[in-house]
């Protein structure tokens, strides 16, 4: 991701009784060296309501953090996830 990012939002309320409106959003960033053209990503998208509002802004601070999406961020490995090494793990004290 590069330095400069774009985010829009869409949101059509709802039209009439019944209708639940959308809310969507999409983000699109500068590109790359050696590129001519901009990369973009959806976000999250939905009902016009405040749990796809929510949606989109946990998207939105994923993005701060330098992911595509909260998706990407929520599944990305954690150390506690990756193999280490047998001289890594903490030797149980036996001296009692």
């Amino acid at each position: 991701m590069t330095d400069n990012c774009e985010v829009r939002i869409v949101i059509r309320p709802p039209a009439h009784p019944g209708d639940k409106g959308y809310i969507g959003a999409g983000s699109s960033y500068d590109p790359l060296p050696g590129e001519t053209h901009r990369r973009g990503n959806d976000l999250a998208d939905g009902p016009a309501n405040m749990a796809t509002l929510c949606r989109i802004m946990n998207d939105i601070a994923a993005l701060l953090d330098g992911y595509r999406n909260a998706y990407e961020r929520d599944s990305a490995p954690v150390a506690s996830d990756l193999p280490v090494e047998a001289s890594q793990h903490p030797q149980p004290n036996r001296s009692h």
